[in-house]
């Protein structure tokens, strides 16, 4: 088989995993309403204080509480107002030096009441 036929196969191989990978990933990730709460739930094993960040597509920042974990267990409840941007947030939990988890939501607009 030429290389060029293989090569190209290859490459419409990867740029289909690629895709269902993000279709996958969008799909699983959380969608908050504005007005609505973003909350973070977790365990960790740190002992030193932790906070939680929301950033938002504006480069907005949510900042939580510092806390030390209770028997392991952390959670924050952040408020989205209104007023925030649309689109892709990212969060990250940080105890001590370490980042001890992150992800992303999505923030829509909420759904019109019907009237």
């Amino acid at each position: 088989m030429p290389h060029r036929p293989l090569v190209a196969l290859m490459i419409a191989v990867l740029a289909l995993c690629v895709t269902t990978a993000a279709v996958a990933s969008s799909a699983s990730t959380p969608r908050i309403a504005r007005g609505g709460t973003f909350r973070i739930k977790m365990t960790t094993e740190s002992l030193g204080d932790c906070v939680a960040v929301v950033n938002y597509r504006d480069a907005g920042l949510q900042i939580g509480t510092v806390k030390p974990a209770t028997d392991g267990r952390l959670a924050w409840a952040f408020p989205v107002s209104r007023g925030r941007p649309l689109g892709r947030a990212t969060w990250y939990v940080r105890c001590g030096l370490s980042i001890q988890r992150s992800g992303a939501f999505i923030v829509v607009n909420p759904p019109s009441s019907a009237g």
